[in-house]
C-alpha cells in the first residue's frame, strides 16, 4: 500500500470525529504549556527570589505554583482520558467496517484464510492503526509543539546552543530514520508469527474437538506418549 493510500486511510477515521482529535491537541497543548510554566516559576523563585533577594514576590510566585501544579494535575489527568475515548470511537468505527467487509465477501473468498487470522486483524492491527490515530498523532502533535516553543526560548537566549540543538536533533532524526526500516520489517515479521501462533491454537482446538467427538482419547494418549519417548531418546 502506498503512503497516498495510507493517508487516504487515516484521512477517513480522523476525519469521523474530528472535534475530539482537535480537543485532544489542544489539551496536549496546554498540558505542555502548564508543565513549561512550572519550570519557568522555578526559574524565577531561584534567580529573583533566593539570588537577588525579592522576596516580596513569594506570594506571587508560590500562588502561580498552586495554579500551574493544579491545572497541569487537571490536564495530565484528562487530556489522555480524552485521547483514549478517541481511540475506541475509531477503533469501534474500524471494527464496524471490517465486520461489514467479512459479510460482503463471498464464503469461498472467506474460507481462504483461518479464522485466527482474522481474530488477529480484529484484536491487534485495529488496536494498533486506532492507537496511532487516537493517541500518538495527538502526541506527535504535542511534541512538535513543545520542540518549537523550547526551540524559540533557547534562540532567544542562545543562537549557539539552538544550532547545536538542531544539528543534534537532525543526527538523532536521521538515525531513527536508519533503524525505523529496520524496525518496520521487525515488526511485520513478529505480526506474521503471532498470526501463525493463532491459527496453530485453532488447529490444536478443532483436533482436541475431533479427538473428543470420536472417543479416542486413549489412542491419542498412546500416540502421544510413544512421539515423547522417541523424542526423549534422541
Amino acid at each position: 500500500m502506498s503512503l497516498k493510500k495510507h493517508i487516504h486511510f487515516l484521512k477517513k477515521y480522523i476525519m469521523t470525529r474530528p472535534s475530539l482529535l482537535l480537543i485532544s491537541v489542544i489539551l496536549m497543548s496546554l498540558e505542555s504549556l502548564s508543565f513549561l510554566s512550572i519550570i519557568g516559576l522555578q526559574q524565577r523563585l531561584i534567580d529573583n527570589i533566593l539570588l537577588q533577594g525579592q522576596y516580596e514576590l513569594v506570594t506571587e510566585i508560590v500562588c502561580l505554583f498552586v495554579l500551574a501544579f493544579l491545572l497541569y494535575a487537571v490536564l495530565f489527568t484528562y487530556a489522555p482520558h480524552m485521547m483514549h475515548r478517541n481511540q475506541s470511537v475509531i477503533q469501534s468505527h474500524m471494527a464496524d467496517d471490517f465486520m461489514s467487509y467479512i459479510y460482503r465477501i463471498p464464503i469461498r473468498q472467506l474460507q481462504k484464510e483461518r479464522i485466527a487470522t482474522y481474530v488477529h486483524y480484529i484484536t491487534q492491527d485495529l488496536d494498533k492503526v486506532a492507537d496511532m490515530i487516537g493517541n500518538q498523532i495527538p502526541r506527535g502533535i504535542q511534541q512538535l509543539f513543545v520542540v518549537l516553543f523550547v526551540a524559540v526560548m533557547i534562540g532567544m537566549v542562545s543562537p549557539v546552543m539552538l544550532i547545536a540543538c538542531f544539528i543534534l536533533g537532525v543526527a538523532y532524526v536521521s538515525l531513527g530514520r536508519v533503524f525505523a526500516v529496520k524496525l518496520k520489517k521487525a515488526a511485520g515479521h513478529v505480526q506474521k508469527a503471532k498470526t501463525g501462533v493463532l491459527v496453530h491454537i485453532e488447529q490444536g482446538i478443532s483436533s482436541t474437538r475431533e479427538v473428543l467427538a470420536y472417543h479416542r482419547l486413549d489412542w491419542e494418549k498412546r500416540d502421544m506418549t510413544s512421539c515423547t519417548i522417541r523424542i526423549t531418546r534422541k
